[in-house]
């Protein structure tokens, strides 16, 4: 699965934030890709995403996630 993602920022009084331009709106786009492969009632998964924005840029150049899922019955 693809796709872009969006965080909405709350105020830019942190740190991170002190490149944040509120006239382009509140939001911080991501552009991401997920993967799960279904092991019976086991779904393990990965996640990898990278920011768009030029503010975030900076600090986070990616995110690795691992994730799983479990049915139940």
């Amino acid at each position: 699965m693809a796709g872009i993602t969006g965080r909405y920022l709350l105020g830019g009084d942190t740190p991170y934030l002190s490149r944040f331009n509120p006239r382009q709106g509140r939001m911080a786009h991501q552009l991401g890709l997920a993967f799960s492969v279904g092991l019976g009632a086991v779904r393990p998964g990965i996640l990898f995403r990278v920011p768009i924005d030029d503010f975030l840029n900076d600090k986070i150049r990616f995110v690795l996630g691992l994730g799983l899922g479990i049915q139940f019955k």
